[in-house]
């Protein structure tokens, strides 16, 4: 089974992304954050989530987690995503949401699959991709590919 937490509880979440995740068989809805206590307790209440927290921080600390739905403006998203992938989940955005360029696609894509970059990868990322991934260099993290 998988154990899924949420982050997120806006129209879209509670339209489609929450109705078909409840529908599954094989996945738990073990926890969900936003940042908004009334949309929290409401969401939480309506697909019976156990679990509650308005800190994804203190959720991903807190729980063991399979898998992390995001649902969220695409602006808070990449910071969130990567505090994921850094603790090993699986990690679901809306395709839309997540505007990033091919180079820094194909980058986090490695990233998150294998921790190990190369060069010529580096060369085609964004300013801000790099500045992330010198920080995660910096804390050994993440090793550069040979």
């Amino acid at each position: 089974r998988v154990r899924a937490g949420l982050i997120g509880a806006g129209v879209m979440a509670n339209r489609v992304h929450y109705p078909s995740l409840r529908e599954c068989p094989d996945v738990d809805l073990v926890a969900l954050c936003d940042l908004v206590p009334e949309k929290l307790a409401a969401t939480a209440a309506r697909f019976e989530i156990p679990r509650t927290y308005t800190s994804y921080q203190e959720m991903l600390e807190r729980e063991e987690l399979d898998a992390v739905w995001i649902l969220m403006p695409p602006h808070h998203l990449y910071d969130i995503v990567i505090q994921c992938v850094r603790r090993g989940k699986h990690v679901f955005i809306n395709g839309e949401s997540f505007a990033v360029n091919r180079a820094d696609k194909i980058v986090l894509d490695v990233l998150a699959n294998e921790r190990r970059l190369s060069g010529e990868m580096l060369a085609k990322a964004s300013d801000d991709v790099l500045e992330a991934l010198y920080t995660w260099y910096s804390d050994g993290w993440i090793e550069m590919g040979k």
